[in-house]
């Protein structure tokens, strides 16, 4: 990709000669000078190599720059692709481009050849997986041939695959110990070296004899490890991102071992820090850790700074506590991750000569947000080739992004509403359709439907590879960073738990909030409620008509209309709530514990006011 800045060459002395003045000389890659002497000296130069690189990129600036994606300025359109029927969790691209891989929830991988992707309307995976995971897929990559492809799983098991044949070659389950497996990277340059992250242990595994495994990092680093990554010019060195200590570097010839300390980085962020995932930037002269609750931090190896991007002042801006993310790098300096408000956050960073960026100590904002995405956004890939931004989370489909206007793609997508903005979720949905589905009708008798995405595309066609708003609505967060600050410090997990349903139910139990209780004292009673229901085998008896449902469920409401008390507990807390009658879109146990709690906490308000009756009668 040609970078902002650079400037086209041609043959000839003269030319050269100008060229090289262009060129500002980068500073010394700052590793220890142990690690200097051993790799960067006796080896290939990363510094070196990196130049060389932008010498080259400089020759093809006037071929390549009219198709330069300007994330800045450009329109993106966006294309979605459904064929998986669950959350598309891991998204990687081949090391030649011309591949696509995807796997997630339904327990299978598929892989896509990137033509079919761009050019067809519904295109169809070259392969998937013959055998499934046992649970959900949270990791995936290509070997170095892009003939295989290797899965890994939420309980430890990672398989592979053959692409051609779709058939599993091996399949490594003596390490379900370690946990999860929620990174998986292949050495640039071995074929047989693919390094596993699992949530408690960082292993090199050897496709020659998959019995002899290397636990590069035990659990000691942090309490949960998220990725691990080769360097791209000196694959000896690991990139690894811990929970607890962020981001290391470490040597795989001296594992244990840290080899440079982040502190020493100018800018380094102080505080407590929980960490996620760590990503290289393709020269290796930089890498960013995503963080939980707080924005990415870019690390500059070439000035030895780091800081913190910004995010806008808007109520969607960057928020990453729900769920596990990726970021990507799109070149060295622009990098893109996803947001839990939807939305894909691009940031420009400051080049090792801006040295004025550096010291106002103020990088920019992001450079543009991408929306389009009905629930949070969690894998992000970039395919440099086919100038294309690939995404996937909490949805079943995955998206295409291009400042291109890729065949069936649009730029007016069909939004939702987040949850708790119903009154009557099934009987405004099913309005919503109905409205949409007229409008769309005059669209496309006017000419005007180019550029919109349809009603059917999302909601319509096969069931099971259509959006079930129940599990997109599962993700949705309050627009304020504030309204689950205590969920992701919670110091146990009972504790965790009783916190997820206190914010699950929030707005359900909004008078608990206004009559002043502190959340303690809600866990307490929260608490012994649980205990007390753990006791109980509740069973609930369904309605066997749901012909009459929808009226049954109007009647009540003109009924109740006079009495708010009334109506909240008949909507909310009776069992056999007609939306769940309709659709069964409805947890069954989240009403139960709901309806349980609001006949709890209103008894306690009526034995409150039999106490205060007598004194009003003495006074």
């Amino acid at each position: 990709m040609i970078e902002d800045g650079e400037v086209s060459s041609s043959s000839g002395d003269d030319e050269e000669g100008a060229l090289s003045e262009t060129i500002q000389p980068l500073k010394m890659f700052r590793f220890n000078d142990f690690i200097w002497d051993r790799e960067i000296r006796s080896a290939k130069s990363v510094v070196k190599t990196y130049n060389k690189k932008q010498k080259n990129k400089l020759k093809l600036k006037n071929q390549c720059h009219s198709q330069t994606a300007d994330f800045e300025k450009s329109h993106f359109c966006q294309k979605d692709i459904r064929e998986h029927t669950g959350c598309v969790n891991a998204v990687t691209v081949s090391h030649g481009e011309k591949l696509l891989a995807t796997g997630g929830d339904d327990l299978h991988s598929r892989v896509w050849r990137f033509d079919d992707l761009i050019l067809q309307k519904t295109p169809k995976p070259l392969s998937k997986t013959a055998e499934g995971h046992d649970s959900n897929v949270f990791s995936i990559e290509f070997d170095l041939d892009d003939k295989c492809i290797y899965s890994g799983e939420r309980h430890g098991q990672i398989m592979k695959h053959d692409i051609e044949t779709s058939q599993c070659i091996c399949a490594l389950e003596e390490l379900r110990t370690h946990g999860d497996v929620y990174d998986l990277d292949h050495h640039p340059f071995d074929a047989n070296s693919v390094v596993a992250t699992y949530s408690r242990a960082v292993v090199m595994l050897d496709d020659r004899d998959r019995s002899q495994t290397v636990i590069m990092a035990p659990n000691h680093f942090g309490r949960e490890y998220f990725t691990a990554q080769f360097h791209p010019e000196t694959p000896v060195m690991l990139l690894i991102s811990t929970e607890d200590h962020g981001p290391l570097l470490m040597d795989r010839r001296n594992a244990g071992a840290k080899i440079y300390a982040r502190e020493t980085f100018e800018g380094f962020p102080t505080g407590r820090i929980d960490w996620m995932g760590c990503q290289w930037s393709p020269s290796g002269n930089q890498f960013v850790g995503i963080r939980k609750a707080a924005p990415p931090v870019y690390f500059d190896f070439v000035n030895n700074r780091c800081f913190e991007l910004k995010t806008q002042d808007i109520p969607t801006r960057y928020r990453n506590r729900k769920t596990l993310k990726s970021m990507t790098f799109i070149d060295d300096y622009t990098i893109a991750t996803g947001s839990d408000h939807w939305g894909i956050h691009i940031w420009k960073v400051p080049r090792p000569n801006d040295t004025q960026a550096f010291e106002d100590e103020s990088p920019l904002e992001e450079i543009k947000i991408l929306r389009g995405h009905r629930s949070i956004p969690n894998q992000i890939k970039y395919s440099k080739q086919n100038q294309v931004l690939i995404s996937s989370g909490v949805e079943n489909s995955f998206k295409l992004w291009s400042h291109f206007r890729l065949p069936w793609s649009y730029d007016q997508p069909i939004e939702r509403r987040k949850r708790g903005s119903y009154v009557a979720r099934v009987i405004e949905c099913e309005r919503e359709k109905v409205e949409r589905e007229e409008q769309e009708k005059k669209w496309r008798e006017n000419g005007d439907m180019d550029g919109r995405q349809s009603y059917e595309d999302v909601f319509g066609g096969p069931a099971d590879t259509g959006e079930d708003r129940r599990t997109l609505e599962m993700f949705d967060v309050e627009n304020s960073d504030d309204d689950d600050s205590d969920l992701d410090f919670a110091d146990d997990e009972e504790r965790r738990a009783f916190l997820q349903t206190f914010h699950r139910h929030r707005m359900a139990l909004g008078a608990v909030d206004a009559g002043g209780m502190e959340i303690g004292q809600f866990l307490e009673r929260l608490g012994d409620f649980f205990g007390r229901r753990r006791n109980v085998n509740a069973q609930e008896d369904e309605e066997e008509n749901e012909g009459n449902a929808l009226e049954r469920y109007f009647e009540r409401l003109q009924q109740d209309a006079d009495d708010e008390e009334e109506d909240d507990e008949e909507i909310e807390g009776e069992e056999g709530d007609p939306d769940e009658d309709l659709d069964g879109e409805l947890d069954e146990e989240d009403d139960e514990e709901l309806g349980d709690l609001d006949d709890w906490f209103g008894d306690d308000e009526e034995e409150e006011r039999e106490e205060e009756e007598p004194m009003e009668d003495d006074d």
